[in-house]
């Protein structure tokens, strides 16, 4: 398992295929960071290659400095949804 970041600056997916494709037989996942957002978390979490994402889109700082735990709660029932929609759940 690796950490990827951050992700999208560096070549996003098109990115994390060439580095991965060399050490596809070794079975490492990796994790990106950094650039991931709910409008691409999708696409990262169907890539075969990625165990799980994070980010700071789902606790945005300034989110947490007012304490809107609303907002916060929101963003992290969309990326439930979406790991939902793509993996069923499961990691």
């Amino acid at each position: 398992m690796l950490k990827l970041f951050p992700a999208e600056p560096s070549g996003g997916l098109i990115y994390l295929r060439a580095i991965a494709a060399p050490f596809a037989h070794l079975g490492i996942r990796y994790i990106p960071l950094g650039g991931v957002s709910a409008a691409n978390a999708e696409a990262y979490l169907r890539e075969p290659s990625v165990l799980a994402l994070g980010g700071s889109w789902l606790a945005p700082r300034d989110s947490i400095q007012r304490k809107d735990w609303q907002t916060i709660t929101a963003d992290a029932a969309e990326a439930s949804a979406i790991v939902n929609r793509v993996r069923g759940g499961a990691l």
